[in-house]
């Protein structure tokens, strides 16, 4: 696949030219609020230190006001390569959280031929009896990242959740 930008919105094209779908973002960050320091600070800043032009989507910076939240994190889904959700014990007692995994599942199983458009980050520890069976399921079913204690003193870390994010 190739990457072009126009008025920037990204096109993908498979090997043989064929198009696939204008992306305005590299990918969406789903997290709990309790979690912005490794969700926005951290993994924005070390995204964009390795790829400086990548566009990540957080709501707290473009979700429009007086637009439903429904329908921001739809649009969020759609307009992303990729969604990011940082799971954690906070991410599971948040319905927002719950539901912007369960928009970019369908987006993932229904509009994109279940390709790999979802990635699950795994922060702390989580109780697995609180998980949602849906969640459960995906977990099962799919690999994820577990983010380390140190994670600041990772490279290969943040080495590979970049590569899984930006990879196309």
């Amino acid at each position: 696949m190739t990457r072009r930008s126009l008025r920037g919105y990204f096109l993908l094209q498979n090997q043989d030219g064929s198009e696939k779908k204008f992306f305005e973002f590299d990918a969406f960050i789903s997290y709990a609020e309790e979690d912005v320091d490794f969700a926005h600070e951290a993994l924005k800043t070390k995204v964009q230190n390795k790829y400086p032009t990548a566009k990540l989507c957080y709501h707290s910076e473009h979700f429009l006001p007086g637009r439903s939240i429904p329908e921001s994190i739809v649009n969020a889904v759609n307009c992303s390569r990729k969604t990011v959700c940082v799971l954690s014990e906070h991410f599971l007692v948040s319905e927002w959280c719950i539901y912007e995994f369960k928009m970019a599942n369908l987006e993932k199983i229904y509009k994109r031929g279940d390709q790999d458009s979802l990635l699950i980050l795994m922060l702390g520890s989580i109780n697995l009896e609180r998980v949602p069976v849906d969640i459960m399921t995906y977990l099962k079913s799919r690999s994820y990242i577990e983010v380390p204690k140190n994670v600041n003193e990772s490279d290969d870390f943040w080495n590979h959740i970049i590569s899984a994010i930006m990879e196309e």
